[in-house]
């Protein structure tokens, strides 16, 4: 019988598949999450979303100084991720017409 790769995780309430290959480091979250912007500001992006006073707190595993994230994780806290609360707009008023010159 074969062993499997697939290393089990224990959460605090379940357990995570997690593979090697599912690791990703802040570069390649940067890119994956911020497609379309500048790599240093994605970086700079992510690093804030992994900072302990952030609301929606991006889940990460620290390596000494190196920052590790998994693909499973993030999918995981993407899902989980409440859509902000927007104040009521004003209602919008339509133009009147400009008065033509005689």
């Amino acid at each position: 019988m074969q062993k499997s790769n697939v290393i089990q995780i224990d959460a605090a309430t379940k357990t995570i598949p997690y593979e090697p290959a599912d690791a990703l480091g802040i570069d390649a979250v940067a890119a994956w999450l911020r497609p379309g912007v500048p790599r240093d500001e994605g970086i700079r992006w992510v690093r804030e979303k992994v900072r302990r006073r952030c609301v929606a707190r991006l889940p990460v595993k620290n390596l000494g100084r190196a920052l590790l994230f998994s693909k499973i994780e993030i999918t995981d806290w993407l899902q989980k991720l409440e859509r902000p609360v927007h104040s009521a707009h004003r209602p919008r008023r339509r133009k009147a017409p400009a008065k033509k010159a005689a």
